[in-house]
């Protein structure tokens, strides 16, 4: 994937320990976004879709971890993606973005750890496609995660629904 720039969306929860080690990548589904625990002073009822794991006592307890949900490449919550303006062209990329895969959105999550400082993750997770892209990176990048097991089960009729849901995505830029 090729794009003058990428601009990335994230929420990070807690603080990193000393050497980094602590961190934890929240990867999204397909219609996800950033907003992976917590909520806005601004608006209450907007609870992170895994509030439930995320947050001081929790199972990604961030008195521990710190926890980063982040946007994909080529959403709409924020990181650069079709409505994002083309610096060449100083137009929304619109149709002409690049089309993204599973592999690209863990290359740019590559690039932010290492811009971060992050050099091996505790834990990279996610449900749907974001468990994907967990798994992604243990092929990816086997030395900056520890050892991962997962539950990847997909049925034909899973893959017609994740492509009729990729098609429909295109459709609409």
């Amino acid at each position: 994937m090729y794009c003058h720039a990428m601009n990335w969306y994230m929420r990070p929860m807690a603080r990193f320990n000393s050497d980094k080690s602590n961190a934890i990548l929240v990867c999204h589904a397909l219609s996800g976004h950033h907003h992976v625990a917590g909520y806005y002073a601004d608006d209450p009822k907007n609870v992170g879709w895994w509030d439930t794991l995320i947050g001081p006592g929790k199972p990604l307890d961030t008195n521990k971890f710190f926890v980063i949900g982040l946007n994909n490449l080529g959403g709409c919550h924020g990181s650069t993606g079709p409505s994002s303006i083309n610096p060449a062209s100083g137009k929304p990329y619109g149709a002409s973005f690049p089309v993204v895969t599973v592999e690209d959105w863990v290359e740019s999550q590559a690039r932010l750890a290492d811009r971060l400082g992050i050099q091996q993750f505790a834990a990279i997770l996610g449900g749907s496609l974001g468990g994907m892209q967990a798994m992604q990176w243990s092929l990816s990048y086997p030395e900056r995660v520890p050892p991962c097991a997962g539950d990847c089960h997909c049925t034909a009729s899973d893959r017609r629904e994740h492509r009729l849901q990729r098609r429909g995505a295109q459709c609409q830029s």
